[in-house]
């Protein structure tokens, strides 16, 4: 049996738009201008407090917190409320799910392979990414979901994988961590001692497999499992 632990955003769904469209419906409630500069600062305010959260240095709660606090300050309207602006841009989040190309081509094509096992593993909010994942159908695609927030480690940290391992009764060697991010999903591959496949547009040094679109990694998968098949 071949495990196959992908992550979510990024990877299956597109995040960055779902956060543009949401900033963008928020902000547009507070009589906020939504242009693609102030998108691009508020995302660069968010990645960096993620980036945080992959170190352990900050919580889920701290980000939801300081994200709009920080990024409201930087565009001179203190006038405000953070809180409530944080609310609104959760729930418009929760509603986005808008898949990245080639996405359910691969899930399909996994899905009916024999000898393989699927999960979402991911670092969002429990909340908006249950919503998201229903709202974009994929749920059928995988034989369990774990988020960060729900187990108390988050990805790269190998005690995150090493809960996932234990709970869908792995096998390390047998485990491919599939994802868009160096920092969180192949850093983790490499800490929990696993193979990855990286999708992105540069070539990664530290995964596996590096692939531009998530499509181009059937054909990998396709060996894995043949491979494991042949030598049972």
């Amino acid at each position: 049996m071949i495990f196959l632990l992908f992550d979510l955003d990024g990877t299956i769904l597109d995040f960055k738009k779902g956060e543009e469209n949401s900033l963008r419906k928020s902000l547009r409630k507070f009589n906020i201008s939504a242009d693609d500069g102030i998108c691009t600062l508020y995302s660069a305010v968010n990645d960096s407090l993620w980036k945080e959260y992959e170190k352990g240095t900050t919580s889920q709660d701290e980000i939801k917190a300081r994200r709009f606090e920080i990024f409201l300050r930087k565009i001179g309207r203190n006038d405000v409320d953070y809180a409530k602006l944080a609310k609104l841009y959760q729930e418009n989040l929760s509603n986005e799910a808008i898949l990245i190309p080639g996405a359910i081509e691969t899930l399909g094509r996994v899905k009916g392979k024999k000898g393989i096992s699927s999960f979402i593993i991911t670092n969002g909010t429990p909340s908006v990414q249950r919503s998201r994942i229903e709202k974009a159908d994929i749920g059928k695609y995988f034989d369990d979901v774990f988020i960060s927030r729900e187990i108390g480690f988050q990805k790269p940290d190998v005690r995150f994988f090493d809960y996932v391992l234990e709970k869908i009764k792995g096998v390390r060697e047998k485990s491919i961590v599939i994802g868009d991010s160096e920092t969180s999903d192949i850093k983790g591959a490499v800490n929990a001692g696993m193979r990855s496949i990286y999708i992105g547009k540069e070539r990664s040094r530290l995964a596996t497999w590096s692939v531009e679109r998530i499509a181009e990694s059937i054909p990998i998968i396709d060996d894995i499992a043949e491979d494991d098949l042949e030598n049972k």
